[in-house]
């Protein structure tokens, strides 16, 4: 098993090595049973489970709640299904907060809402830090962000208010999509 770190938890990844469409429902299940604590029924909620789960690319959850179009996207492992069990666990801890009043529901709305335009705003993110757009590696990201906040930072020879703000906006979009 390996440690992963998510949205500030903490917590052991299971390795899948075969049955990914099973593990892909189960996971989606999973998702759905959660957030049937929450009043939610399947019809609130959207996973994508139709890809083979050993493929590189992210897993997608959404889903209404309080009024509000939520949504989690999650691309941190060269896996589909792995990056489907995160979103899996991290939306079961993120939902046993708030029913354990440990999270208000306007704190976790506002940790799943995404902008509409989000897959245009997140490749701008990606090109502000002068990363590759297809770039999941929150360690190469935030790399990339200590090397330009130092050269853009407002006291330095060279700094830009306007950039190193613009620098920050995009690190912080990009940190909640992987973090």
């Amino acid at each position: 098993m390996v440690k992963i770190k998510a949205k500030g938890y903490e917590f052991e990844l299971k390795t899948v090595t075969s049955g990914y469409d099973r593990k892909a429902v189960l996971y989606a299940n999973n998702i759905c049973d959660s957030l049937k604590k929450l009043g939610l029924t399947p019809d609130d909620v959207k996973v994508t489970i139709d890809i083979l789960g050993n493929k590189n690319l992210p897993a997608f959850a959404e889903w209404y709640f309080d009024g509000h179009h939520l949504q989690y996207r999650y691309g941190g492992t060269n896996r589909f299904i792995d990056n489907l069990q995160i979103i899996s666990r991290v939306i079961e801890m993120e939902v046993n907060e708030l029913v354990l009043g440990k999270k208000t529901v306007a704190d976790f709305v506002y940790d799943f809402t995404e902008e509409k335009d989000v897959k245009e705003t997140r490749n701008n993110a990606r090109e502000i830090l002068g990363v590759d757009p297809k770039e999941n590696n929150l360690e190469v990201i935030n790399k990339k962000f200590k090397e330009l906040s130092r050269e853009l930072h407002p006291d330095m020879p060279n700094g830009d208010l306007d950039k190193f703000q613009a620098l920050n906006k995009a690190h912080k979009l990009l940190k909640k999509e992987l973090g």
